[in-house]
């Protein structure tokens, strides 16, 4: 009887540890599912992202909101994406100029304005991809290689030396990489009228076992200047850039966007007094890419025949401040807006303005979207795009829309 009794106990006892077992086994099997689910919706949509263009096809050269969100820049080969519609993803500022608010951010030394409209946000993208209230998502760009600049001594035959430093996404040094750089000034063309232009000088190295290189220029002591370097390495592509030019000194706001048929140029004395007010000459010169270098392509002047009569930037000339702003018709798709600028009469150093309608051209950093941080289930995929001819390592990370939000704007 014992024996019988000992043996129902244990039949008992082998069933309830086999269907916790089995229970642990089909809720293993409920999570991998659910997880792999998530990974197979991040990758399409994903892909989708990377690969569809939006609607309108164009929408990131434009300052309307697209109806389908797709960053692929149209025509290009896969994972190209577009500049135009990349840029709008970049977070502005406010910036009331005059009685109207406008958005902005610095680029370099350089006040960026643009519409109102021109932000695409996180919550409107969301709708646009058809996730909301279901899933979040995090779109980062980051260079692939990281390019960085820093001015050295003057050598003994007056020219100056910068030195470019070459590294991988996970910061090993890039050896015999290919540098080309570019050093970009404002010219003074001497004569009664104070004409300005713009000038480029062209210069290659090859970094050394360090992933280092020196390239040196004249130096320009009556202007300020910007040193745009291009790098390759092993089918990557990277930029990075130095200036001197410093943020808040500016005589002049520039508003411009990818596919613009203008670019607007405002005297810093519309909104502020520094430095001091007074008549500006400008010069606005189109740099368009042309392989290791760049063209140059005058859009306007102040005319020379005019120096006098006040038609230059001039925020304190008649009622309304007729001449506080210029405006330069165009076609501004890719490569620098650069303006050489100067204040009239004075014996201050040219000022060089320089803005990438191409933003990855100053290699571009970019977080979109909520932060993953704090959620379990989030899937992260990651993929080597192209922008502007500049690699980048994009990276996506997405999560089911449940409990508290994690972080993010």
């Amino acid at each position: 009887m014992i024996d019988y009794m000992g043996a129902a106990l244990g039949m008992v006892i082998i069933f309830i540890a086999a269907l916790f077992f089995f229970s642990g086994m089909i809720t293993n099997g409920v999570a991998y599912s659910t997880q792999r689910n998530y990974a197979l919706n991040a990758q399409n949509l994903f892909d989708y992202v990377l690969l569809s263009t939006g609607s309108p096809f164009n929408w990131g050269y434009t300052s309307n909101q697209p109806t389908a969100f797709g960053l692929a820049q149209p025509g290009a080969p896969q994972y190209t994406l577009s500049p135009g519609a990349v840029l709008r993803l970049m977070p502005m500022q406010p910036l009331q100029v005059g009685s109207r608010t406008y958005y902005y951010m610095n680029l370099g030394g350089v006040t960026l304005i643009e519409p109102p409209n021109y932000y695409v946000n996180y919550t409107y993208a969301k709708q646009l991809l058809g996730i909301s209230g279901s899933y979040e998502f995090q779109l980062t760009l980051t260079p692939a290689l990281n390019i960085t600049v820093r001015p050295l001594s003057t050598t003994q035959t007056g020219e100056q030396e910068f030195l470019i430093t070459a590294t991988g996404y996970g910061g090993a040094p890039m050896p015999d990489a290919q540098v080309t750089a570019q050093y970009v000034y404002a010219i003074n063309d001497g004569g009664g009228s104070k004409d300005i232009s713009v000038g480029v000088q062209t210069s290659s190295a090859t970094t050394n076992t360090t992933g280092q290189a020196v390239i040196s220029f004249p130096t320009q002591p009556s202007s300020t200047y910007y040193l745009l370097v291009q790098v390759s390495a092993a089918g990557i592509y990277g930029a990075g850039y130095y200036t001197n030019n410093q943020i808040g000194y500016a005589l002049a706001n520039i508003s411009v966007y990818p596919g613009s048929n203008y670019v607007n140029l405002t005297q810093h004395c519309v909104n502020s007094i520094t430095p001091p007010c007074g008549v500006d000459n400008y010069n606005v010169t189109l740099l368009i890419p042309s392989g290791n270098s760049y063209s140059l392509f005058q859009v306007c002047a102040c005319p020379s025949s005019t120096q006098g009569q006040g038609t230059c930037l001039n925020a304190g000339q008649g009622s309304g401040n007729t001449h506080s702003t210029a405006s330069c018709p165009g076609s501004f798709y890719d490569g620098y807006i650069a303006v050489a600028i100067s204040k009239r009469g004075a014996s201050s150093p040219l000022q060089l303005l320089l803005v990438p309608i191409s933003p990855p051209l100053f290699n571009l950093k970019l977080t979109y979207g909520y932060s993953p941080h704090g959620s379990s289930s989030a899937v992260t995929l990651t993929r080597i795009v192209e922008i502007s001819g500049i690699s980048y390592v994009a990276q996506f990370a997405y999560w089911p829309d449940v409990g508290p939000v994690f972080g993010g704007y």
